[in-house]
């Protein structure tokens, strides 16, 4: 069965992007960059399936983020209201209007033993911890305060979720990734 992981880039003080979806911080911290190197293939190779919520599938789109297949091969399921009606050829789309279950389980039959890859964004992120359907979080916390923004881990069903942290590695620039394992009923 796939396992479900979070991976992403996060603010020292908890946010995934600024009040109007600008991340233009990521670029600030990579500018302090000291010889880091994440191997996002290393991750990749171990997916299968990728899931999205709508906007961040919009946001990808307009600025190409899924071009040359920049995830993996992994086809990628994309939460919303209804199917556009033109579909881009970025990358193997899949649209999903039915809610997080269906595209958990769709998701999931298609990665088989790989990992599912929770893509973004925050809104998605949370509505899939709250029907305990994350596995693991691998977070790399950046060294930047953006003050206001999108949180990650706002509108949480239930305020206490057991963590078991796997792994910590602090990088030269100053970021930290923690990988966790979410503890089902903490």
């Amino acid at each position: 069965m796939a396992k479900t992981v979070l991976n992403l880039l996060m603010t020292f003080d908890g946010f995934i992007a600024g009040e109007k979806d600008e991340i233009d911080w990521i670029e600030k911290v990579h500018k302090k960059d000291s010889g880091y190197e994440f191997d996002f293939s290393s991750f990749t190779s171990n997916v299968g399936a990728i899931i999205t919520g709508n906007r961040s599938y919009e946001m990808g789109i307009e600025q190409g983020w899924f071009k040359n297949n920049a995830y993996g091969p992994s086809p990628i399921f994309v939460l919303c209201s209804k199917t556009p009606d033109k579909t881009p050829d970025d990358a193997d789309f899949r649209y999903v209007t039915s809610g997080v279950k269906e595209a958990h389980r769709l998701a999931g039959e298609t990665a088989g033993d790989q990992w599912v890859y929770l893509f973004g964004g925050a809104k998605t992120f949370q509505q899939f911890l709250n029907e305990n359907l994350v596995d693991e979080m691998f977070i790399t916390i950046a060294p930047i305060l953006i003050g206001k923004g999108i949180r990650l881990f706002d509108n949480l069903a239930d305020r206490h979720v057991g963590l078991d942290i796997m792994e910590t590695v602090k990088h030269s620039n100053g970021m930290i990734e923690i990988k966790a394992r979410i503890e089902q009923g903490f």
